[in-house]
């Protein structure tokens, strides 16, 4: 960093009277406190809106199975990456299917305070759907997104989403890369075709996978989409228990006239 000149500096450098001593040392004081007023303004103008504002992040997982093992390494990679997040104001609730040892003793050896643990007394199954209404019910956030084991969000993930809302706006969603397995299983809404009438014309693999970013069934996943948590605690219900529950929870809320906003961002990644 430059170092600000001195007054003596000055006078020698230009062969100054050495008078100007009051007058020189007066101006760069004045220059130094109008460089401070001025960062200080900016500062204020930029600093990101909502940073009060906790998110509620629910991870339902597997705890029996052939797949429990694999998810148990995948949320371990999810856990490890939420501590990256530019946006540190949250809680994860992590919601274990039944019996769950390893996650449990996963979550206890974070000493994370922010990282909550919930585990069923049976195994409920449906995709965690259950498992979500019960992690919204406990959710003490302004905000909530369901995860699963396999997303990966990017270190601005909840600072894009949460600095899109407005008093107005209930829904804020933004674009997930899908790969490997993720990719495999619904290659097809993205390659030589139109799905539900969407055009892949992104010409990569992300969802949305239109450039206008439309909220429609096949083009939002879970992970998209951040929700104000008196709407999803009011339309929980809506959530069941079939496979698609992520998309007719949304559906309920559009029915009810929430409005919502779309950030053309990329924020994450679904394997």
């Amino acid at each position: 960093m430059k170092r600000t000149p001195l007054w003596n500096d000055l006078v020698l450098e230009y062969k100054l009277p050495w008078r100007y001593k009051k007058t020189i040392d007066y101006s760069i004081k004045s220059i130094n406190t109008k460089i401070y007023e001025l960062n200080q303004f900016f500062s204020k103008k930029t600093k990101p809106k909502n940073t009060d504002k906790k998110v509620s992040i629910i991870i339902p997982t597997l705890s029996k199975g052939n797949q429990a093992d694999h998810f148990f390494k995948l949320k371990k990679l999810l856990i490890k990456y939420l501590p990256n997040q530019t946006y540190h104001n949250y809680e994860a609730i992590v919601l274990c299917d039944g019996s769950n040892p390893k996650v449990e003793n996963m979550v206890k050896s974070l000493k994370d305070r922010r990282i909550r643990l919930f585990i069923s007394e049976k195994t409920l199954g449906f995709w965690g759907h259950p498992l979500t209404r019960k992690g919204i019910e406990l959710a003490k956030g302004d905000y909530f997104v369901r995860m699963n084991d396999d997303n990966i969000p990017y270190k601005n993930y909840l600072a894009e989403l949460v600095e899109g809302f407005r008093e107005d706006i209930g829904v804020v969603y933004g674009r997930v890369v899908y790969k490997e397995t993720a990719l495999k299983a619904h290659g097809n809404n993205f390659i030589g075709k139109k799905s539900r009438g969407i055009p892949n014309n992104m010409c990569t693999f992300t969802i949305p996978r239109d450039k206008s970013g439309k909220i429609l069934r096949t083009n939002i996943d879970c992970m998209c989409y951040l929700v104000k948590i008196n709407l999803a605690k009011k339309y929980v219900d809506s959530w069941d228990n079939s496979f698609a529950a992520d998309w007719f929870f949304i559906e309920k809320l559009l029915n009810e006239g929430v409005k919502y906003k779309f950030i053309d961002k990329l924020i994450g990644v679904k394997r």
